[in-house]
């Protein structure tokens, strides 16, 4: 599976989810981008943390060089969601899923999110 095709649902369920429960219409696409970027960084800190850096980066670097990752790991998913490919698109292609599908991914999706968090944990 293609990482970005992962990334793209994930971000379009998010920003989804905020509109649609919370009524975010106009920050929808802002909190995609954001919770979907603080996901990735989990991410990268979990893969570091299995090759055994995780350790030596927390002692070695200052938290702003964590804040400035999180920074470009925004703006490059901002560019990527908000000026290339629109929610409307992304709704467009999974706008109308069946239910069963849908929750099914949905649970694979709090999964993820869980696994990513747990990984990062000591």
């Amino acid at each position: 599976m293609n990482l970005l095709i992962l990334f793209d649902y994930v971000y379009y369920r998010i920003a989804y989810f905020y509109e649609n429960v919370f009524g975010y219409e106009e920050q929808n696409e802002l909190a995609g981008t954001a919770i979907l970027s603080l996901i990735q960084l989990t991410n990268i800190l979990a893969l570091l943390d299995l090759i055994g850096l995780k350790e030596s980066l927390i002692k070695s670097f200052h938290i702003f060089v964590f804040i400035i990752g999180y920074l470009l790991l925004f703006l490059l998913n901002y560019i990527r969601y908000i000026r290339l490919v629109k929610f409307n698109k992304l709704e467009e292609k999974w706008g109308e899923e069946k239910p069963k599908v849908k929750h099914t991914r949905s649970v694979l999706i709090i999964v993820y999110f869980l696994l990513s968090f747990y990984l990062l944990a000591p």
